[in-house]
């Protein structure tokens, strides 16, 4: 029962980067789950699902290999890289680091927002003076 209680966890780690996950455990998959649970928490199997996409850096096709054609529970969960995908999903979901262009205009937002605090703190200033 164990396996029927962590695998939605999983399923939702799946979806947030968009993959499509049966919602219930197959004969298969769950002997696969059942086998990872033994070594491993159901926190760690969803770490790493996130470790799966920070170790390729995303799931964009990069040269040679496309890391979305192996994203499925039997590639992210292979006994042989766990270790290394859960040790590095434990710092969360990966997102894509921002670029130059949006890396300077959430800068320019953040000094609209102060200069608008601003604003409305020295019109409520010069409200209370009259």
């Amino acid at each position: 029962m164990q396996a029927d209680e962590a695998w939605p966890a999983v399923v939702e780690a799946f979806a947030h980067y968009g993959k499509k996950v049966v919602p219930k455990l197959r004969s298969e998959r769950r002997k696969l789950v059942e086998q990872l649970l033994v070594e491993f928490e159901p926190e760690e199997l969803v770490a790493a699902v996130h470790g799966y996409v920070r170790y390729h850096e995303g799931l964009d096709q990069k040269d040679d290999f496309n890391p979305r054609k192996f994203f499925n529970p039997e590639s992210v969960f292979r006994l042989g890289k766990m270790e290394q995908r859960v040790e590095l999903g434990l710092e969360g979901p990966w997102s894509r680091p921002l670029t130059h262009e949006e890396q300077v205009k959430a800068r320019q937002e953040a000094a609209r927002e102060r200069v608008a605090r601003a604003r409305e703190a020295m019109e409520a200033k010069r409200l209370r003076a009259l």
